[in-house]
């Protein structure tokens, strides 16, 4: 397999005749935390979904380790993914919606309490799904995507639900990805976090990269808009920078 852990080959997407990702070739390699930053529809959650063969491309590449997703074997042992919570049968407890999943993909039983504790959900592994808050799914669909070790990370909107604590944690969570040397791409609507937690920032705008560089030269232009120039900001970007608690039950 090619080392690069994700990259994208002139990926576009066409939705109704309405472009939704615009020739996009990008590469992420190993050990970099990547944010996705942009208005509601640019892209971020079209991109993570393509890299995680939910949809086809309509032309171009979405490659994860040198092959498209449904082409690895045992592919949660490669990419971890949060779209949209945890997914959970609302009837299944926390532990037995892990546990699941730990059998279905022959993940070591161990695992599941292991990732119980790293995103702070022990004190709640009996309680059902249903009953969770929506920092607390966000937080067990993370634990879901952890299960299997990957050394890659696709997480559209990790913050969303979570409380100040259960922000201060994604932060850890990062710091610790980033020494652990795996490749996370992260989209969300909290702007300076990206810009405080990550390596690198990609702004999509209507499909297309409008800035691809280090996420510190961002910091505060996010919100306006205005993009500090960079020499890794292309139309086919392909920069690469350097290398809650019971408020939500």
């Amino acid at each position: 397999m090619t080392t690069l852990p994700i990259e994208t080959k002139d990926l576009s997407k066409i939705y109704r005749g309405q472009s939704a990702l615009h020739n996009l070739t990008l590469s992420f390699p190993p050990g970099q935390i990547v944010g996705l930053a942009g208005h509601n529809g640019c892209g971020k959650s079209t991109l993570i979904r393509l890299l995680v063969g939910l949809e086809p491309p309509t032309h171009g590449q979405a490659l994860i380790f040198g092959h498209p997703y449904r082409q690895l074997d045992y592919p949660l042992r490669y990419v971890g993914t949060l779209l949209g919570g945890s997914g959970a049968t609302r009837s299944r407890t926390v532990r037995q919606h892990l546990a699941w999943i730990a059998a279905t993909h022959h993940f070591a039983s161990q695992r599941i309490d292991e990732v119980l504790h790293t995103v702070g959900l022990d004190r709640v592994a009996t309680r059902k799904a249903g009953k969770l808050s929506l920092g607390m799914n966000q937080r067990l669909g993370l634990a879901a995507a952890l299960l299997g070790d990957p050394p890659v990370l696709l997480l559209d909107e990790p913050s969303n639900g979570l409380d100040p604590q259960g922000i201060e944690l994604l932060a850890q969570l990062i710091a610790m990805w980033r020494r652990e040397g795996k490749t996370v791409v992260l989209s969300s609507h909290l702007l300076d976090f990206l810009a405080d937690t990550c390596d690198r920032l990609v702004v999509l705008e209507q499909g297309s990269v409008v800035y691809d560089g280090a996420a510190t030269l961002a910091h505060g232009n996010l919100a306006s808009g205005r993009w500090p120039s960079h020499p890794n900001t292309t139309e086919k970007a392909t920069g690469a920078a350097k290398h809650e608690g019971d408020t939500d039950a």
